[in-house]
């Protein structure tokens, strides 16, 4: 059985122009969002065996926010480019590669592609993943690296909106 969870960053800041898209931060909302969403999950005794993060701020950030309330070692967080202005194919290269010694991953990084990841895995009708949204996917397989299309259930989707009623 492996658990997959995809977590899309929090909110970011688009406040300042000169900012890049990959070096953009998060804004007020996410900076609350995050760490009180990684709290949630550790009520639930969510704790990942491995964290694959984007490497652009806003997600790089909000994975060190949510393993730091979890408990996770935020320097062990795996940065990965490749889930920065990505593709399907490279989200799920990174999840077939993952070692069958863990259980448990998070992958934190960006829309749209998180959304047609989860589509893709569960056929679930998800039409798009707020800010800071986790989906936990489970699947009944030994092996990372048969992770494929409609082999996953898509057990809970977490939200602001739905738990707290703030706002992605």
């Amino acid at each position: 059985m492996k658990q997959l969870y995809v977590i899309r960053h929090a909110k970011s800041d688009w406040s300042n122009p000169e900012w890049t898209d990959f070096s953009r931060p998060l804004n007020q909302r996410g900076l609350h969002a995050a760490p009180k969403m990684g709290t949630y999950l550790k009520s639930l005794n969510i704790m990942p065996d491995i964290v694959y993060s984007s490497d652009a701020n806003r997600a790089l950030t909000s994975a060190r926010f949510l393993a730091e309330k979890v408990g996770y070692d935020s320097n062990a967080i795996i940065q990965n480019h490749s889930l920065y202005e990505s593709t399907l194919a490279q989200y799920l290269s990174v999840i077939t590669a993952i070692d069958d010694v863990h259980s448990t991953a998070w992958i934190v990084g960006h829309n749209p592609i998180q959304t047609l990841l989860v589509q893709y895995c569960t056929d679930a009708p998800i039409s798009h993943l707020p800010t800071c949204a986790v989906a936990h996917i489970e699947f009944d397989i030994p092996s990372w690296n048969m992770v494929s299309r409609s082999l996953g259930m898509l057990r809970n989707i977490y939200t602001p909106k739905t738990l707290w009623g703030d706002d992605e």
